[in-house]
């Protein structure tokens, strides 16, 4: 079983609003393996990422805090100074936690026995054109689920733990 999850979210569009969750929703793609792939973009703030880039050092309570911490400055309203991204802000933070929380559940999926791993990967479909980017994106919508497909079609290969774009491994 494959399946393809793109993170939902509604987006405030700048400082001053506050941010809101919404949940994913998950299509079955193929039943060959059993594959996760996560669409989800990869946010340039490298602050935020640090402490969540290396899966190897990755607790889940680090990732635990660093939502947490967000949380309580949204609900004490100190979140615009408090160092989170300005704009796209809810966007940034629910894409940073989808990214670390896969990444941790695909380390602790890989420990499991051949015949019973679930390989989790991350992707990022790039910087599409869509309302959300005003039109002024690079890839078009039918392009961006290109390496989301690729990664849960992959026949001849188990990877996990990773994020991709563009058909290749980037950093997180």
């Amino acid at each position: 079983m494959v399946y393809v999850v793109n993170g939902r979210s509604i987006m405030n569009s700048g400082a001053g609003k506050p941010p809101e969750f919404n949940p994913w929703a998950g299509k079955p793609v193929s039943q060959r393996k059993k594959k996760l792939v996560h669409v989800v973009a990869r946010i340039g703030d490298v602050r935020l990422r640090e402490p969540l880039e290396f899966v190897d050092s990755l607790i889940e309570e680090v990732t635990d805090r660093t939502v947490d911490a967000f949380l309580e400055q949204v609900k004490d309203g100190s979140w615009a100074t408090g160092g989170w991204p300005q704009t796209f802000t809810d966007y940034s933070i629910s894409k940073l936690a989808v990214n670390a929380y896969t990444r941790l559940m695909a380390k602790k999926f890989s420990y499991r026995p051949e015949g019973e791993k679930i390989y989790i990967n991350c992707c990022c479909p790039g910087w599409l054109k869509t309302a959300m980017t005003g039109w002024e994106g690079n890839i078009s919508p039918v392009e961006g689920p290109d390496t989301a497909v690729w990664l849960a079609l992959l026949l001849d290969q188990f990877v996990a733990c990773k994020f991709f774009a563009e058909r290749r491994e980037i950093n997180f």
